[in-house]
C-alpha cells in the first residue's frame, strides 16, 4: 500500500505527497499506534508539515511539477510527519536526513490530485531485450517499464500462521504438530534472524524482477515490535 509518493518541487528537490485515502489505509493498519487524525483536504490547496523559509513552500504558495497549490501549515499533518519519521524509516543515521526530511516536507494533497502524480510521475524506462547468440539487441523486443521512484514510502502487514498439515502427514515426516513453530516465533524469526541468519527488519531487500538494473531495492522496517 502507497504511503507517501516523492513529487518534485520548485524548493527542496521533492516533497513526499499523500492523500487522505493513503493515511486512512494507514490509519486503519496501523490502529491504535497512530494517534493522529485523518481529515479532507480541498482540491487545488495543500496541507504541509512545516511552511517556514527551510520548507518547500514560498510565500503561501507550494510548485509541484507544473501545478500551483495554496500551501497551510497543519498541526495534524506535523504530527502525521514526526509519527512517520519515528515509525516508517530505520533508526540509524544513515537515514537521519530523510528522517528530517519527511517530518519537514510531508504534503497532504486531495485524492484527486494525489492520484494524478501516481499515474503520471512514476519511473518509465525504455529497455530492449539482448539476443544470447549475437549479443546486440533482439529485433522487436523494445519494452517499457515503470517504477515506483526512489524514497516511495509503502506499508503493509507481515502475517504468519501456523502451517495447515494433516497429523498423518506430520507424522510420516518425522514431525510432531506440538513441535510446529507457533506463528509469532516464525516472525520474530523473519524479522530478527536466528542462528546466525540475518533477518529482514532494517535491512536491504531486493524484491520482484529488474535485480540487474538495481530495481526493487527496499528497506524493511516493522513500525512496532514482534511481542
Amino acid at each position: 500500500m502507497l504511503v507517501a509518493f516523492p513529487v518534485r518541487s520548485l524548493r527542496n528537490t521533492f516533497i513526499y505527497a499523500t492523500c487522505p485515502t493513503a493515511l486512512g489505509r494507514l490509519k486503519r493498519l496501523a490502529g491504535a499506534q497512530a494517534g493522529w487524525k485523518v481529515e479532507p483536504v480541498a482540491t487545488g490547496s495543500t496541507k504541509t508539515a512545516s511552511s517556514g523559509a527551510q520548507s518547500a513552500v514560498v510565500n503561501g504558495r507550494l510548485i509541484l511539477e507544473a501545478f500551483d497549490f495554496a500551501a497551510s501549515e497543519d498541526a495534524n499533518v506535523k504530527d502525521i510527519a514526526q509519527w512517520l519519521a519515528t515509525h516508517a524509516l530505520p533508526p540509524g543515521d544513515e537515514h537521519a536526513f530523510f528522517r528530517a526530511k519527511l517530518s519537514a516536507d510531508l504534503v497532504v494533497l486531495s485524492d484527486t490530485e494525489f492520484d494524478h502524480f501516481v499515474r503520471h510521475a512514476t519511473v518509465v524506462e525504455a529497455h530492449v531485450k539482448i539476443d544470447d547468440d549475437t549479443g546486440t539487441a533482439a529485433k522487436g523486443a523494445l519494452f517499457y517499464t515503470e517504477n515506483l521512484p526512489p524514497e516511495s514510502l509503502l506499508a503493509g502487514l507481515i502475517l504468519a500462521s501456523v502451517e495447515r498439515r494433516k497429523g498423518k502427514d506430520a507424522h510420516d515426516k518425522g514431525t510432531e504438530i506440538s513441535k510446529l513453530m507457533e506463528a509469532i516465533d516464525v516472525l520474530k524469526t523473519v524479522m530478527q534472524g536466528s542462528n546466525g541468519l540475518q533477518g529482514l527488519a532494517d535491512n536491504l531487500l531486493q524484491v520482484g524482477g529488474d535485480a540487474t538494473t538495481g530495481r526493487g531495492l527496499i528497506v524493511v522496517h516493522p513500525a512496532g515490535e514482534v511481542a
